[in-house]
């Protein structure tokens, strides 16, 4: 593979990746009349289509202009094809299937993985995070989980609702998460002693 081809391939997935986590964290939760909708921004959907589509169509228009000179760029070629749709693919379903109402109620979750399914306010247990993934997790009494990533737009307005309706005890495990986003912990003062 030339150097030509292999610096274009590498600066587009830095660009790609680059704007993914600019447009990540843009955007409000749609208000409706139940509730709150969280999603990905449109932006960032809009984003991990064209990471989805574009690289493959880029490389095949890069073969008209560099060809292919042995079967070793054959194999390379093929191993890119394969490289973004295995990395393009599950971030585009995440991306246009992802979906988080939140209403006084408690939580619609619609996972692409999982399915939908509903959690009431009463039965959350408590909200976590986890700053390996950048996610908060929802625990159920029902043993249900659901992950709201921090790249989900207006992901402070979610712990805004959260905070509404849980009490900080159940809140602390996700504190890490507020240090990330910048937004502060309502502490009551029971968790003085664990909080140092």
């Amino acid at each position: 593979m030339s150097p030509l081809f292999a610096g274009v391939i590498a600066g587009s997935v830095l660009l790609a990746l680059g704007l993914l986590v600019a447009a990540a964290r843009r955007g409000t939760p749609t208000p409706t009349a139940d509730g709150l909708v969280f999603r990905h921004s449109a932006v960032f959907r809009g984003l991990a289509l064209a990471l989805a589509v574009l690289p493959p169509v880029g490389i095949t228009a890069l073969l008209f202009v560099v060809p292919i000179k042995d079967d070793g760029d054959i194999w390379a070629i093929v191993g890119l094809y394969g490289l973004f749709l295995v990395l393009g693919l599950p971030l585009l379903w995440e991306t246009q299937r992802y979906a988080l109402v939140v209403t006084s109620q408690g939580l619609d979750c619609r996972s692409p993985w999982r399915g939908r399914f509903f959690i009431r306010w009463d039965d959350v247990e408590r909200v976590s995070y986890s700053g390996v993934n950048s996610w908060f997790v929802i625990h159920a009494a029902t043993g249900q989980t659901f992950r709201v990533s921090v790249f989900v737009a207006g992901v402070a307005d979610f712990l805004a609702e959260c905070e509404r309706h849980l009490s900080p005890a159940q809140l602390f495990q996700a504190v890490p998460g507020y240090r990330y986003i910048g937004r502060a912990f309502p502490d009551d003062g029971s968790n003085q002693r664990r909080w140092r």
